[in-house]
């Protein structure tokens, strides 16, 4: 026999699957709609690889410099004079470190750069290095920590130049919560190794090795001379308790790996290895307002939380800059590869920086006149070279970034304040930047990045990025970009961003991405004989009001179902001129918004589409004459396909259409009403009968059958004349009892009393 519980899971499950088929029906309907709507292949097409990928070649972990790759950077043993202009050296001068290759990105046989005639001039494919991961942002307890203990060394190093004044010979100095320091007073001779050793600073251990286990700081007139003869590898005490460093203030610390690369590390006794934990305080070297050279050395794990305790460091002076160099070195696994800040013409050739926390090189505000030539950045937690606000002169010739998490060179070139400040920093903006000859591959946001800055040069790179080629952005003023290759630009080869004006582009080479030159909000800006090819999207397009641009002698060539060649948006006074386009699949040069003085004259369009040549959108209509379209093809994009693919948010709103309607059908249909608490009643809605009177069934429930009296018989029949009002039907269950009620009683949420 049924039971009450059983009838009301039925219904239930019979509630819950109309439910879910009504849902499904929804679904189903968004669906089918969204189905319609043009895939990413339609709007973006899959680049194909232009010819073979090239093979990255990449430093090992334990480089090897010799002493012949040394000495052609002799002259980083001092520092260059500042009337003295630097001229970067060739390739063939500055051999890179041994046991290194350099990775190669110029042309080589493969993919294809679009020619005036419709020929091709060979060009590399992409290089395929993972970027780094990005470095971890510490907690609020650990940032705390170390910045406390940066302040601590701070103050420790102040204590030291303080008590070191009036002192004749090496003296160790106590301070709380670090180390023994010993102080090195000025003097004639240079301290050497065994100066160290005899102080108690240094201990010897076996196979070349030695372990210092005392800070050391030397003043103003000393030098420390730490060579090769004898001492392979230095190692710099480094635990929970406290970790060694040597730094200087205002003297000079020289590094010199002699007949062999000297490794400098930090060493974590208690466990018997390098220290990789920075979160406690870990060894660096830094030099104050002195000169510090490193010729032949690799150092590793040193360093933490700040860019002057960030692993090797040359910080200045308000009245003395730090100066010195680096030549043949490595830095390994600092937190910053190396930092420079109130720098004065420091030198960095045929160095590598590799996975570093932060930056490989990060040359810092008040920095004048710094240069890195043949140097490769390779998988730091952020940018491969960057120099920061406040800096001028810079010089990046040679270099190589690969798989960086971030960029892979950074010009952040904006002024330190805007437009003033309490404290009165300066607003002046980084000036005279050159970025040349330079190689970016596989890093993670853009190749080259220049925010802000004026009259810099960036010329003759070799870019491969996954988002962003060159980037150009925050006001840059005065840029010039000449012969460049953008072999692979992602989402867009070149980015003129908002506030940029009076670049100059020419002469550079675009593939392989969606846009090839995008300009958003510009002003007066060149771009003048460039090759743009192998763009699945757009080849030139300018948004925002742009006034008084030139495109000029560019030649664009689009991927089979490319869009636009040429799209001008609110771009006054622009001067379109002698270009060549082809391969475009809607419109070869399009103008859009405000056209007061746009000129388009002389140029090539070869394609299909509705137009050439669109001004429809343009007000008012530019000035248009002397262009030759006899490669275009009349094609009008009429059907329904090509309609949708044309206007993609008609479909979203077909779809919504599709949707209402099929839910006014829906609400057309008959339903079954259910009872919302089957359980709280002893009655069911029954059948109707043949009047169309509604009958109920009742069903008592076992433990309350007991409780009630018993019903009554039922009264005679009425008379034959009567009105009849229903007409008993047979119960559902054999223990029920069928009730017919008036047609006013049909109300299934009303309980119905027998008694």
């Amino acid at each position: 026999m049924r039971t009450d519980s059983d009838e009301a899971g039925t219904r239930q499950k019979l509630a819950v699957g109309v439910s879910i088929r009504r849902r499904t029906g929804v679904l189903l309907v968004i669906a089918g709609t969204f189905a319609f709507l043009p895939s990413a292949s339609a709007l973006a097409i899959t680049l194909p690889t232009m010819g073979p990928p090239a093979t990255p070649t990449t430093a090992p972990s334990a480089p090897s410099p010799t002493p012949a790759a040394a000495s052609p950077s002799a002259a980083v043993s001092a520092p260059v004079p500042t009337q003295t202009r630097l001229v970067a050296p060739s390739p063939a001068a500055v051999p890179p470190p041994a046991g290194t290759t350099r990775v190669v990105t110029g042309p080589a046989t493969g993919g294809a750069v679009p020619g005036r005639s419709g020929g091709y001039v060979p060009s590399a494919g992409p290089v395929t290095v993972a970027p780094a991961s990005l470095a971890p942002v510490p907690s609020k307890v650990g940032a705390t920590a170390q910045s406390a203990l940066v302040t601590a060394e701070d103050t420790r190093l102040r204590t030291l130049l303080r008590r070191g004044f009036g002192l004749l010979g090496p003296t160790t100095v106590a301070t709380p919560g670090a180390l023994p320091s010993l102080v090195l007073p000025a003097r004639q001779a240079p301290y050497l190794v065994a100066d160290l050793v005899a102080a108690g600073a240094l201990r010897p251990e076996p196979a070349g090795t030695a372990l210092l286990v005392k800070s050391v700081m030397a003043l103003s007139g000393a030098r420390l001379l730490i060579a090769r003869q004898g001492l392979r590898t230095l190692r710099l005490e480094s635990t929970p308790d406290g970790f060694a460093t040597i730094t200087t203030w205002g003297g000079a610390l020289d590094f010199q790996g002699v007949g062999g690369p000297l490794a400098i590390t930090s060493w974590d006794t208690a466990h018997n290895h390098a220290d990789r934990q920075e979160t406690d305080g870990r060894s660096y070297l830094r030099t104050i307002g002195g000169r510090m050279t490193l010729r032949g050395v690799n150092e590793s794990y040193l360093g933490f939380w700040s860019g002057r305790t960030g692993g090797i460091a040359w910080t200045g002076l308000a009245d003395r800059a730090s100066t010195g160099g680096s030549a043949t070195s490595s830095f390994v696994g600092n937190f910053y590869g190396s930092f420079a800040s109130r720098s004065d013409h420091l030198l960095f050739t045929n160095d590598r920086f590799e996975s570093n926390d932060r930056d490989g090189l990060r040359i810092h505000r008040g920095s004048n006149g710094d240069a890195v030539a043949h140097s490769t950045a390779i998988r730091n937690g952020s940018d491969g070279f960057a120099a920061d606000r406040g800096t001028a002169r810079t010089w990046m010739v040679n270099d190589t970034a690969i798989g960086n998490a971030r960029n892979g060179f950074l010009l952040d070139g904006r002024s330190l304040a805007t437009p003033q400040s309490a404290s009165g920093t300066g607003t002046a903006v980084s000036i005279g930047t050159i970025i040349e000859s330079n190689s970016a591959d596989a890093n993670a946001a853009t190749g080259i990045l220049v925010e802000g800055g004026r009259e810099t040069i960036i010329r003759n790179n070799n870019v491969c990025a996954r988002t962003v080629g060159i980037a150009l952005r925050a006001g840059a003023t005065e840029t010039s970009l000449t012969g460049n290759n953008v072999r692979c630009g992602g989402r867009v080869a070149l980015e003129l961003g908002t506030g940029v004006t009076s670049t100059a582009v020419s002469h550079n080479t675009f593939l392989n991405a969606k846009t090839g030159i995008l300009l958003n909000a510009t002003s007066r800006s060149t771009i003048t004989d460039n090759a743009i090819g192998a763009m699945s999207l757009l080849g030139i397009s300018v948004r925002g009001a742009s006034p008084r641009l030139s495109l000029t002698d560019n030649t664009v060539a689009l991927l089979r179902g490319g869009r636009m060649g040429i799209v001008v948006r609110d771009a006054a006074t622009a001067s379109i001129l002698r270009n060549h386009v082809s391969g475009v699949n809607l419109y070869g040069i399009s103008i859009r918004g405000a056209a007061v003085g746009t000129l388009v004259r002389g140029n090539v369009i070869s394609g299909r589409g509705p137009r050439a040549i669109d001004t429809k959108e343009a007000q008012p209509a530019p000035a248009v004459d002397l262009n030759d379209v006899h490669g275009w093809t009349k094609k009008n994009y009429i059907t329904l396909t090509g309609y949708m693919t044309n206007h993609p948010e008609l479909l979203i709103w077909v779809g919504i259409a599709l949707m209402l309607i099929l839910g006014w059908i829906s609400s057309k249909r008959p339903r079954v009403t259910f009872h919302p608490y089957p359980q709280s009643t002893d009655w069911r809605p029954g059948p109707t009968n043949d009047l169309g009177a509604v009958t109920i069934e009742i069903v008592r429930p076992e433990h309350r059958r007991s409780a009630r009296p018993v019903r009554p018989a039922r009264p005679p029949a009425a008379p034959a004349d009567a009105p009849r009002r229903g007409r008993p039907v047979q119960p559902l269950y054999s223990d029920a009892k069928t009730e017919e009620i008036p047609r006013r009683n049909t109300d299934p949420h009303r309980r119905y009393n027998p008694g």
